[in-house]
């Protein structure tokens, strides 16, 4: 079955923090990277498995964003008007991707509504969260 080329945008909830991070990993080509997936989910010929770049070393700025630090030391030491930071990375305000409109539909339907986890998970494995794993590549009924 031929997919239909025209691209529409999916908003997708991804955590701020690992959206950033996905950003800076692929650049421009952070759509492309879903589509790719999605692609090989869906077993499009010529389809590759996604490969996953090497870890980044772990530093406590790639961890902790340095305002919050900030402000939690602010806190911490009953600076005037301090307040205890929010959780960094808590926000999941919607992306728009543009993907293909019949391969989303058809990636919704063989995932069963939870298309979105699926590409939230492979972003996170992409990323070396612990506990991230590539998802499993569905067969098609």
């Amino acid at each position: 079955m031929m997919a239909d080329t025209a691209l529409e945008g999916v908003p997708l909830r991804v955590p701020d923090a690992d959206w950033a991070q996905f950003r800076a990993l692929h650049g421009k080509a952070v759509a492309a990277e879903i589509r790719a997936f999605i692609a090989w989910q869906l077993h499009r010929p010529g389809a590759p498995e996604p490969s996953r770049p090497a870890a980044p070393r772990a530093t406590a700025a790639a961890l902790v964003p340095a305002e919050a630090l900030e402000e939690l030391a602010a806190w911490w030491l009953r600076s005037p008007a301090a307040e205890l930071p929010r959780r960094p990375g808590g926000e999941t305000r919607p992306k728009t991707v543009r993907l293909p409109a019949a391969d989303w539909a058809e990636f919704v339907e063989l995932h069963g509504g939870k298309a979105s986890e699926a590409v939230k998970m492979f972003i996170a494995w992409q990323l070396h969260r612990p506990g991230a794993w590539l998802p499993d590549r569905l067969l098609r009924p």
